[in-house]
């Protein structure tokens, strides 16, 4: 083991029968807002766009990562995000760059596992509607660049050992788009954080928008 994660000294603390009562249930009671990380308090059912910020949106997206920890290194959806908005046409950048926003406040699900929730893919588009009306954004279809990304970072991050086939659930030989010829390469947190507001910034996307 290496030293410097080594768990010895620390020890196991039972805990003290009169913490406990406090705690019960903690997770267990009904509650549909969230924090963020400016202090926000919205409600997942239902946001006020006063709640939304691009601060959030971008701290959170930076330290998202993407395909369930499925790489080398973490994928995060800031990045992406910024990517899909340099491949796209110019008049669909904006919505690219916030195609995914709404993961900073419902967090990203595999596309395997969303199938399987219903009500994530409702609240989904919930909050998808509520970052378009709140940034004045219309939504439009960024699909075909959202997919050249994503073969983009496979290509360069992982996994190595599929197809792009295997990697998007086709059947073998199945064409696939050719991944952008720039390699992929990772952003720090903060980095990825600092990138994506600049380009929020030269698109025209302020959290002052009404």
């Amino acid at each position: 083991m290496n030293p410097t994660h080594s768990t010895r000294g620390y020890k196991h603390r039972s805990p003290v029968e009169t913490d406990r009562p406090q705690y019960d249930n903690l997770f267990k009671r009904p509650r549909t807002t969230r924090l963020t990380f400016s202090g926000a308090r919205p409600d997942l059912l239902s946001p006020a766009a006063e709640l939304i910020t691009l601060r959030d949106i971008a701290h959170a997206l930076a330290r998202i990562g993407r395909f369930c920890g499925a790489g080398d290194h973490i994928a995060t959806v800031a990045q992406h995000c910024v990517h899909v908005s340099l491949l796209c046409s110019p008049e669909c950048a904006r919505w690219a760059l916030l195609h995914d926003a709404s993961e900073a406040y419902l967090g990203d699900v595999i596309s395997p596992l969303k199938a399987l929730l219903p009500e994530y893919r409702r609240l989904e588009e919930i909050w998808q509607d509520a970052i378009s009306t709140r940034f004045g954004v219309p939504r439009v279809n960024v699909e075909q660049w959202d997919v050249i990304s994503m073969l983009t970072e496979r290509r360069d991050n992982g996994p190595y050992f599929m197809t792009d086939a295997d990697w998007l659930g086709l059947p073998p030989g199945t064409p696939t788009p050719e991944p952008d010829p720039l390699p992929w390469k990772p952003w720090a947190p903060a980095r990825a954080e600092a990138i994506y507001l600049d380009r929020a910034e030269q698109l025209g996307i302020y959290d002052d928008a009404t």
